[in-house]
């Protein structure tokens, strides 16, 4: 009887060891899921009714400074041409409520600007010029940061 209480004692052992290594492994190989990266690409890229992303692949990857960098490949569909994203995007920045200072001051700039020209000028020169059923292929390198709350586009 005392042999098989030992056996057990060096079972329960060697299951809570495994126990450690996996929760070590698992600690170690910490990074953002296929899911999360799509939804940081999601997050940073779409603009609702204006662009579709799609196709997307990751390339290459690093960590510096506890911030993953992923290397992406997507394309990027317009689901619209450049005048209606224009006022398409118009339409939300009027109804964007300011959260901090520089938000106050950036939306009063845009609002204040009468037509679309200023607007559709600074998305031509994000986005270059485009029409609507466009696939565009392209190639970014997104950061993300661990928090709290899952894994989050990091912006500098």
């Amino acid at each position: 009887m005392f042999n098989c209480y030992n056996k057990l004692i060096k079972l329960r052992i060697k299951t809570l060891l495994y126990l450690l290594l996996v929760v070590f492994m698992l600690a170690c190989t910490n990074k953002p899921s296929d899911d999360d990266l799509k939804s940081g690409i999601y997050d940073l890229l779409s603009i609702e009714g204006v662009f579709f992303i799609q196709n997307i692949k990751k390339i290459n990857s690093y960590i510096l400074n506890d911030i993953h960098y992923y290397e992406i490949n997507y394309d990027r569909h317009c689901l619209v041409g450049i005048d209606e994203a224009a006022y398409i995007m118009k339409k939300e920045l009027d109804s964007t409520k300011p959260t901090n200072l520089a938000e106050e001051f950036t939306l009063g700039f845009l609002k204040s600007m009468p037509g679309i020209g200023v607007l559709k000028f600074s998305i031509m020169s994000q986005y270059g010029n485009f029409s609507k059923g466009e696939t565009f292929n392209e190639t970014i390198t997104i950061p993300l940061i661990k928090t709290d709350n899952g894994w989050m586009v990091y912006y500098e």
